[in-house]
């Protein structure tokens, strides 16, 4: 049986905040003066508690320089009503994560026939490195429930 899991996901939809959208004008700012440094050092405070910094730094610095390279933003792909997705799926999204992401999460349970959200204790944006014990539970009960 297929199952998709879903980690404080995003949507192109969405009805984003004033505040993530000066986070993202502050985040662009500073990758386009090739600042990726500040550029991280602003999402690592922003989206990940501080015991994760030095392990996320360097994944998040050489996406900015990927970026960069690339010269074009990241675009998102075709949007599909959220009643089409029959398949089970589980929401994850951290207790501590911004309001975007809980919206973002809350909706996709309630508007997915078959997808149920979970906090995730102790996590802000990076519930997989900031909570592990409580993230892995939720994904081996999901993953193993009526295989």
């Amino acid at each position: 049986m297929q199952k998709l899991v879903l980690v404080a996901p995003a949507l192109l939809d969405h009805d984003w905040s004033r505040d993530i959208q000066a986070y993202w004008e502050d985040e662009d700012a500073l990758v386009e003066q090739g600042d990726f440094d500040a550029a991280t050092e602003l999402t690592l405070t922003r989206f990940a508690r501080p015991d994760v910094h030095e392990a996320l730094r360097p994944m998040q610095r050489r996406a900015y320089e990927l970026q960069a390279v690339a010269g074009i933003p990241p675009t998102w792909p075709d949007a599909r009503p959220l009643s089409e997705l029959g398949t089970p799926t589980l929401v994850l999204v951290g207790e501590d994560d911004l309001p975007d992401f809980h919206e973002i999460a809350a909706r996709i349970a309630r508007e997915a026939p078959n997808a149920r959200l979970e906090i995730v204790s102790g996590a802000k944006h990076v519930p997989s490195l900031e909570a592990p014990e409580a993230f892995d539970r939720l994904l081996v009960d999901f993953l193993g429930a009526n295989r």
